[in-house]
């Protein structure tokens, strides 16, 4: 039997705030006869309303099907789905349906994989799901289920793996069903806490890890008594080198519509959406708007300063496909060759059980979440393994699907971190800090904040149990003491400021260029901010970047060139070049289901203060 594990999910990332995993490993499905034409008139009805139905392998009927690209699943939608009965993987994340509305899925009888990620799931939708005797794996992130629901599932005796981050599942609810179903995997996230073992488990639990030992500094002498450092005054506005401060209107803003944006913070703040947060609008290379609203940290009673630093998360991936950019410019890189060239174990990954590689990985695949690489399970080594062993382990589980044949939100930046120190002679650390954030003046950026960065990091919280009250959360990139470092993490290890992010965006504005630093070609910015296709179907993601897609914006207020990042605990940054914008959302969030609103509400005032 598996032990219970957890993801570290970095992936979600995103893309919590974008794009929740999809999770399945590619089958090869039985081809099974061939369609009745009711199935195929139900799959053309779906197909024409923006859903993705295909094979998963070379059958002739419909296996897969993803309902993202309709903007607004409706029961007649829903109901298509039982006239289909090939259905073995079904991609429902980030709809928003009724109960009644899954009486079709009900009848998927062959369904073996369920994704309802970001959706308003509940206990009644899963006395739908528990019909599927078929299930092996569920995806329930952000949803309303509760323990009461996952009981229901335990009749599902095919149940292997099934999701439970950011849901209102708690220890001991997912404890009861692990105990009915001793074969299934729960995947947790960022809870770290463990549940009891299996009754069945006869493995002996490994030993609890030992903390790494920071490197034993040389004896100093003893130091007087050090005065407590107060805390950073608020500025009004904390000026970016490089960029200029203007009123709104000098940059064709309007003051009063931006003026409103601490405001409609503050009162989202008074609903517990979050702590506190920072806001930072740039137009045209003008900053027009900083502010500061709400709490760091609400126990030492200490203010949001426009300076505080935040873990910034999977919006990292952006300064790592910067990285490649930037070796790819000098030769030393290339997007569409073999990627096993630079590391050859990528030559020798499997995809699912024993299936061979139809082709070559590519340093694109990597990047653009279309490699097929698995999601990692947490494990105590996280965060102490180098990138060169780290990249290893990751290529030893085999993959989910074969290269450029599907979208999945994954850690293939990691690797793409990994090839960057092979064709540099650099950590990883070492060349993004040399090319990236130093040139840039990023000087709050960094994968190791110290001593005194860290008295102006934001506390990260979480609603409490019975969603009275926010409560400090856990953050596994924020380590006890600042001699202890974790590895650098391409995929979202960094801590940042709105200021230095809004650098790096200018930067990626202007086409590669700041301060009259060349930092990566134009051609180079334009190749990771484009969207990528995959089967023919565009997808929105670049290169480590999230697109603004015309048929799905993510993000409605902005154009459809418009691109950017958000990180796992509610961080974003997007550009808009046909405004000439850049807006930087900071806040630490985890568990806080409504805690978007803020994000959301910040850009819909900034889009709406053009003139």
């Amino acid at each position: 039997m598996k032990p219970h594990r957890t993801f570290l999910p970095t992936a979600l990332a995103a893309a919590l705030l974008f794009a929740p995993f999809a999770f399945c490993a590619e089958e090869k499905a039985d081809a099974g006869p061939p369609p009745t034409p009711e199935a195929k008139q139900a799959a053309e009805t779906l197909a024409k309303r923006g859903a993705l139905v295909q094979p998963l392998a070379a059958d002739v009927n419909w296996s897969y099907v993803n309902f993202r690209g309709i903007e607004k699943p409706d029961a007649a939608a829903y109901a298509l789905l039982g006239k289909i009965p090939s259905i073995v993987e079904l991609d429902l994340s980030g709809a928003q349906f009724q109960p009644i509305d899954l009486a079709g899925v009900a009848a998927l009888k062959n369904l073996k994989k369920l994704n309802l990620s970001r959706s308003n799931a509940n206990d009644a939708v899963l006395a739908h799901v528990k019909g599927l005797p078929q299930l092996e794996s569920l995806n329930l992130f952000h949803t309303d289920v509760t323990d009461a629901g996952m009981q229901q599932l335990a009749e599902l005796k095919n149940l292997k793996r099934i999701y439970v981050f950011e849901t209102k599942v708690t220890d001991a609810g997912a404890a009861t069903l692990a105990k009915a179903l001793p074969a299934l995997r729960i995947e947790r996230g960022w809870d770290l806490s463990k549940l009891p073992p299996p009754t069945v488990a006869t493995t002996p639990a490994p030993a609890k890890p030992e903390p790494p030992k920071p490197p034993q500094p040389k004896p100093e002498p003893p130091k007087p008594p050090q005065p407590k450092p107060e805390p950073p005054k608020p500025a009004p506005v904390a000026k970016p080198a490089g960029l200029v401060i203007a009123t709104p209107e000098e940059a064709g803003m309007d003051s009063a519509k931006l003026a409103a944006i601490k405001s409609a913070m503050e009162e989202l703040l008074k609903q517990k959406r979050a702590a506190g947060v920072v806001t930072l609008v740039v137009r045209d290379g003008k900053i027009v708007h900083q502010e500061a609203a709400g709490m760091a940290d609400i126990e030492k009673k200490k203010a949001m300063t426009p300076d505080a630093i935040f873990w910034i998360a999977s919006m990292t991936k952006s300064l790592t496909s910067t990285a490649v950019m930037i070796l790819v410019d000098e030769g030393k890189l290339t997007l569409d060759e073999p990627a096993s060239k630079w590391l050859p174990e990528l030559a020798k990954v499997k995809v699912g059980k024993d299936g061979a590689l139809s082709r070559a990985i590519t340093l694109r695949d990597l990047l653009s979440h279309t490699s097929g690489i698995a999601d990692p399970a947490r494990k105590p080594t996280d965060g102490n393994v180098p990138i060169a062993q780290y990249a290893l382990d990751l290529l030893k589980e085999p993959f989910e699907s074969q290269p450029g044949s599907r979208y999945e939100y994954s850690f293939g930046l990691t690797v793409a971190g990994r090839i960057v120190e092979i064709a540099s002679g650099k950590s990883f650390e070492q060349f993004v800090g040399e090319r990236i954030i130093t040139p840039l003046g990023m000087k709050d950026t960094t994968w190791h904040p110290d001593a005194a960065q860290r008295t102006r990091i934001a506390r990260t919280y979480k609603l409490s149990a019975d969603g009275e009250a926010l409560v400090p959360a856990h953050n596994a990139f924020l380590t006890s003491d600042p001699e202890i470092r974790r590895e650098a993490e391409p995929s979202g290890g960094l801590f940042s400021t709105a200021a230095d992010m809004a650098r790096f965006y200018q930067m990626v504005l202007n086409g590669g260029e700041l301060d009259g630093k060349r930092i990566v070609s134009a051609k180079g910015v334009t190749e990771m901010t484009k969207p990528h296709n995959v089967v023919g179907k565009t997808i929105p993601y670049g290169l480590g970047w999230f697109n603004n897609a015309a048929e799905k914006k993510t993000t409605p207020h902005m154009s459809d060139k418009s691109f950017g990042h958000g990180g796992a605990f509610g961080t974003h940054g997007w550009i808009d070049p046909e405004k000439k914008l850049i807006t930087v959302f900071m806040v630490q969030n985890v568990l806080v289901p409504e805690g978007g609103e803020l994000r959301d509400k910040f850009l819909e005032l900034a889009a709406g203060a053009l003139k």
